[in-house]
């Protein structure tokens, strides 16, 4: 049975994710502030972390931090659930290593979807091409799937799993235009209404490559239609 991890620290609202989520099959652990969480992780690996921004004792932002860290942690799918929709607040939530967001009050159907779609994905058995070691090289870029490492000259470039993800896939991808829902379907594994999920990590991933401007100015945004790697370039 597939263990959720539930973080917030009003009980109406892990009340409310339980009764979205019910039927499933899943297990719930529930914590009510990210020190709580933080221990959980700790004891025991959720499959999927469901965690509120804004707690005391310790917030989401700083206890998902704290989570990415870890060993266990790292490719844990998170959920963020939060109050603001500003777009930095949003912003902080993929920097602190989220893999998603929903908004408060959230729409069951929302959340329901989103849950399905990350555990899908991570549950996701590797191919035998996902097993052959191989590079992926775009000027001084490279890319190592098996060993989830990406380098530019040979220096390590720290990335989230999500930004590797998009990377891996327009660099296997190249002068193909995708569509900012076809690549929440390939990345994310789903595609409904989060649209500018796909420009926020798409922004923080130009700014972790700087040190490869061909790829920063080779990854164009088709006004209205959505991105390619202009390989040609």
């Amino acid at each position: 049975m597939q263990s959720i991890l539930i973080v917030d620290d009003e009980q109406d609202i892990r009340n409310s994710v339980k009764l979205c989520l019910r039927g499933e099959g899943y297990d719930f652990v529930e914590a009510n502030n990210g020190r709580e969480a933080l221990t959980a992780v700790k004891n025991s690996v959720p499959a999927l972390i469901i965690l509120d921004c804004m707690m005391p004792v310790l917030d989401g932002l700083s206890a998902l931090k704290e989570i990415r860290k870890s060993a266990n942690g790292k490719f844990i799918p998170v959920i963020m659930l939060t109050a603001l929709s500003d777009d930095l607040d949003i912003m902080k939530c993929f920097e602190a290593g989220a893999d998603s967001y929903i908004n408060k009050p959230f729409k069951f159907v929302h959340l329901q979807m989103q849950v399905k779609a990350l555990l899908q994905r991570a549950a996701k058995p590797e191919s035998p091409a996902d097993r052959v070691v191989h590079t992926l090289v775009f000027h001084n870029l490279e890319l190592k799937p098996a060993e989830f490492s990406a380098a530019i000259d040979g220096v390590p470039v720290e990335l989230t799993p999500k930004e590797f993800d998009l990377l891996k896939f327009f660099l296997e991808q190249p002068n193909k235009l995708h569509s900012r829902d076809d690549i929440l379907n390939h990345v994310w594994g789903y595609d409904f209404e989060e649209t500018r999920t796909v420009d926020y990590h798409l922004s923080k991933l130009r700014e972790k490559l700087a040190k490869c401007p061909e790829f920063v100015g080779a990854l164009v945004n088709v006004r209205g239609r959505g991105y390619r790697l202009d390989a040609q370039r």
